[in-house]
């Protein structure tokens, strides 16, 4: 939900959607969003809505929609920071990873190889899809960073280092499928729910 009460919604082939208390809008190529299938949502500090997409990520002002040239951090010091106005985003295709939007650049941020990755392909080792992708972005109350992966378990940023931590049942099933890890929150407690 945008701060002006509007509400955006995200679909897997159709676009984006803004429903503005009175009227159902939907937003596609056509209009000048990049792709039709959403990732990610989300609103910076200027009142522009962010909309990732398969295809890659455009700003829509209120008006119109410009693309968001996507740039490689230049090192990891750089690329790694926690600044509080900095919007973190969820790009598509998964293996693409997480990006960091500052209000005028976009970020592409590489994650360090999860110490599961080798095993799970030597398990799977006809997996044709990337078991680091990214499937979720969650920033908690100390504003860490985590990251929902879809088969090698979580990533979390605490503004010095990135670490991994994985138990199999984060993201197998018994019956040996993977669902990856979709959800992330914070209770008032401080306990993590995933």
């Amino acid at each position: 939900q945008g701060r002006n009460g509007d509400y955006w919604f995200g679909s897997n082939g159709n676009g984006a959607y803004r429903h503005d208390g009175k009227r159902l809008t939907n937003y596609t190529r056509a209009d000048g969003l990049l792709g039709e299938q959403v990732r990610d949502i989300q609103e910076d500090a200027a009142g522009n809505v962010l909309i990732s997409t398969t295809e890659g990520v455009s700003k829509f002002d209120g008006k119109n929609f410009t693309a968001l040239e996507i740039v490689e951090a230049p090192t990891t010091e750089d690329g790694w920071i926690l600044d509080p106005g900095d919007l973190l985003i969820l790009l598509g295709p998964g293996d693409m990873g997480p990006c960091r939007y500052d209000g005028e650049m976009l970020y592409h941020l590489t994650l360090p190889k999860s110490p599961a990755e080798d095993a799970f392909r030597a398990k799977f080792p006809g997996t044709d899809y990337c078991p680091s992708c990214i499937y979720s972005i969650y920033k908690d109350r100390r504003g860490h960073l985590w990251f929902g992966t879809s088969s090698v378990g979580l990533c979390r940023f605490d503004g010095e280092s990135l670490s991994w931590m994985y138990e199999e049942r984060l993201t197998a099933t018994p019956n040996g499928g993977s669902f990856g890890i979709r959800s992330i929150y914070e209770d008032r407690a401080g306990d993590f729910w995933i």
